[in-house]
């Protein structure tokens, strides 16, 4: 294994030091802009060019990530106590809140920019590797006691914020049970229907930001590694989306009645059998289209408009993520996010 981080870290290192996929001084790259308002087919051509430069550079990819990692705002993996970060306009009256795991606070580059437009506090709560849900919590197989407890805890933080907006997204689809699979990602979908529930009982609104498509390999190190054919790095959406918590988020969403929104969309898609218009029913946004953009063929690229998109496993660069802001703006306004 030390052996192969050498040689891994040598690919990476030449990638950026020849002048592959180097950036020019200056550049911006336009990531999610070049889809256009709604991801259609008319992007397609686009795509389908090897990009002579990308950013962030592959072997930075793993430090493109939102600034409350160098704010010590995301809780290790040990401590239950809750951590608590304010972006967005901080002097605002109204408040969104981030609350989760990494995959919820991975959109904090696109939130924190709506949140200084359209006049929201934005405050973070998020934990490694746990996700917000009254079921157990498992990591590596085993329980995570650690998070059990901080869920408690962010119930009593909640209680005493009572945020207008309550933002959540997670990465783990199943709950720590002896069972099947199935009983696994059963449990975890009631137990996030059941967070859930409670949140919207304190008097927030709830919105489930849809998991991101988990990869099969390592993006960046397949976009260092082929700098001549970045187009190669792509893969299959499908079983990516398997992988994912997205049906784990949907059938909780389903058990509340709420509704799912994409980019683009101008109604909502009922999920379950209450009315779309029940303001205690939570809405859950798939940003699936803008990572995957349908033109692609059922498939996800490692580039969209000189972006990289992923960083570290299934996670978006900080990068990509903020040129999604406008798809992001539209879709909450959608979901009933009151903007100017």
């Amino acid at each position: 294994m030390g052996a192969a981080s050498v040689v891994l870290g040598l690919i990476l290192s030449w990638s950026s030091s020849d002048g592959s996929l180097r950036a020019p001084e200056g550049a911006v790259p336009q990531g999610a802009a070049v889809l256009g308002p709604v991801p259609t087919e008319s992007a397609s051509s686009e795509l389908m060019v090897e990009p002579a430069w990308v950013l962030p550079a592959p072997n930075k990819a793993t430090e493109d990530v939102p600034r409350l990692y160098a704010d010590g705002c995301q809780q290790d993996q040990f401590s239950a106590e809750v951590l608590r970060c304010t972006y967005g306009d901080t002097e605002a009256d109204r408040t969104i809140a981030i609350v989760g795991d990494s995959k919820a606070n991975q959109w904090l580059p696109a939130i924190d920019l709506i949140g200084k437009d359209e006049g929201y506090r934005v405050d973070v709560i998020t934990k490694s590797a746990c996700s917000l849900s009254d079921a157990p919590a498992r990591k590596s197989g085993g329980a995570y006691p650690s998070c059990d407890e901080w869920n408690d805890n962010v119930d009593r933080e909640l209680a005493e914020l009572r945020p207008d907006v309550v933002l959540t997204s997670m990465a783990s689809a199943r709950a720590h049970v002896n069972g099947t699979e199935a009983e696994a990602r059963r449990v975890m979908a009631e137990g996030l229907a059941a967070k859930l529930a409670h949140i919207e009982e304190l008097g927030s609104d709830v919105i489930v930001i849809a998991d991101t498509p988990h990869p099969p390999f390592a993006v960046y190190q397949c976009v260092a590694e082929h700098s001549d054919d970045v187009l190669g790095c792509g893969f299959a959406l499908a079983p990516a989306l398997e992988l994912s918590a997205v049906g784990t988020q949907r059938a909780a969403v389903e058990q509340l009645g709420g509704t799912v929104l994409e980019p683009g969309t101008s109604a909502a898609e009922p999920a379950g059998t209450r009315s779309a218009a029940d303001s205690q029913a939570p809405t859950m946004i798939d940003m699936t289209d803008v990572i995957c953009p349908p033109s692609t063929a059922q498939s996800c690229p490692a580039v969209i408009g000189n972006a990289l998109i992923y960083r570290q496993g299934s996670h978006v660069t900080a990068t990509y993520v903020e040129t999604m802001t406008e798809h992001l703006r539209d879709v909450l306004a959608e979901a009933g996010l009151e903007v100017r």
